[in-house]
């Protein structure tokens, strides 16, 4: 297992996942990206600390909260109401997480 120190973890990794949040990424890639993130940010305060300040996280993630389908076909509501949910579950863990470092 690699360490939560290691620098491939504090300066690509984190970083990367921190980007694939970003609104230009697809909904499937963003909620992968968000709970990964979530994932490696519990039980590590350096990893925390530094998601916290990363490139506007906490804006990125509000975007997910407000997520709106891209299409208005009925065949597909059901299944773009489901990613909307995975979003917000998503925003919520990373934040919960995030935050349980200054608790």
């Amino acid at each position: 297992a690699i360490s939560a120190e290691d620098p491939k973890i504090l300066y690509k990794t984190l970083p990367c996942l921190v980007v694939l949040c970003k609104k230009e990424k697809t909904p499937k890639e963003r909620i992968v990206a968000a709970e990964t993130l979530a994932y490696l940010t519990e039980v590590d305060t350096e990893l925390q600390r530094l998601a916290s300040i990363s490139n506007h996280l906490i804006p990125t993630l509000a975007t997910f909260l407000h997520y709106e389908p891209e299409t208005n076909n009925n065949n597909l509501a059901l299944q773009e109401i489901r990613i909307g949910q995975d979003m917000r579950q998503a925003a919520f863990r990373v934040i919960i997480s995030i935050i349980s470092y200054n608790v």
